[in-house]
Order: structure tokens, then C-alpha cells, then sequence
């Protein structure tokens, strides 16, 4: 695939837009924590990490293959959640499939780790709330990677799909808030 070549010899992106920051650093909730430990998604539900998603593609189901809890607990608080989407590969409708990534974290410093160029990253809008996309490189299939990043208020989340269509993923993404 030499797109996916051509994109590696060019730098990620690491700077601010639309008062997120994108770094290639592991990035995480932005507390010390004395006791971590983990939980099951329901431990996140009556807190602002809760997800739940409202859409999910043709093809697609809940769950995916984490071989740990999506739940990180600090001091018994959740501070992150994560949930994967599995959507099945549909050659007459011409879709790839794939896996959709969703994370959510505590982090009022508006921080998402990412490694991607540059030319691929912009200022969006989800659901009213502030965020940044990298496109994929075909946005019709989704090759390429999509990753996008939503600040609202001191939690971040990130969605992220290496063959899902764009447009899907911000229905997504538009579907947890």
C-alpha cells in the first residue's frame, strides 16, 4: 500500500488546534493516583465517562476483544472508559469493516495522543462541542485511519477507526453526546 508508506516518512503532527493538544506522548487523566484498579463499563455510567453509544454502523456490534476491564479506577473515581465497535466487513455495500475505538478520560488540559501528519488534521464541531479530526486518507472507505477528539468541559474523548468510513465515525462520535 504505498499510500500508507508515503504517509509514514512524514512527521506526525504534534501542536493545538481548536484549543486541543495533539502529541504523539501517551496521554492519559490528569490525576495522582494513590490505588489504581479496574471496573466494568457500568461502573462509569452515572459519571461524565460514561459511554453509550446512540449509533452504530450496518454491521456493526458492541464489544471487541480488550482483555481487560475498560474501566480505570483512581482512588476508587473512574477516570477513563473505553468501549470498541466491531463492524462486519460488507463487500456488496463496498464497506471494509473494522473496528471503531472509543475512549474516554479525564483531562481538563485538553490533551489526545495521536500519530499522524499534519496535513490530515482540522478544526471540527461535534454535538456542539469542540474537536479535532484527522481524516482518513480515502474518507470513503475509511483507509488510511480516522481519529477524532472532543473536548467537553474537563473530559476528553477520542474515536478512532483504521478502516471504517469517516462519515460513520463522526455519526459515532455525534452519538455520544
Amino acid at each position: 500500500m504505498p499510500y500508507l508508506n508515503a504517509e509514514r516518512d512524514k512527521p506526525p503532527f504534534e501542536g493545538t488546534i481548536n484549543g486541543i493538544t495533539i502529541t504523539v506522548d501517551d496521554v492519559t487523566f490528569d490525576r495522582k493516583c494513590d490505588e489504581f484498579d479496574y471496573g466494568d463499563l457500568d461502573v462509569a455510567d452515572s459519571t461524565a465517562l460514561r459511554i453509550h453509544p446512540t449509533y452504530i454502523p450496518d454491521g456493526g456490534t458492541i464489544g471487541g476483544t480488550t482483555a481487560y476491564l475498560p474501566v480505570v479506577l483512581c482512588d476508587g473515581t473512574p477516570v477513563s472508559s473505553q468501549l470498541s465497535m466491531t463492524v462486519a466487513s460488507d463487500p456488496q455495500a463496498h464497506r471494509y469493516g473494522g473496528t471503531i475505538r472509543i475512549y474516554r478520560y479525564d483531562n481538563a488540559m485538553h490533551f489526545a495522543s495521536a500519530s499522524i501528519p499534519g496535513y490530515r488534521w482540522s478544526a471540527i464541531e461535534i454535538a456542539g462541542r469542540r474537536a479535532v479530526v484527522a481524516r482518513p486518507i480515502f474518507p470513503e472507505t475509511g483507509v488510511g485511519g480516522t481519529f477524532v477528539a472532543i473536548a467537553d468541559g474537563s473530559i476528553m474523548t477520542t474515536i478512532s477507526s483504521d478502516t471504517v468510513p469517516f462519515e460513520e465515525v463522526r455519526k459515532v462520535a455525534e452519538g455520544l453526546f
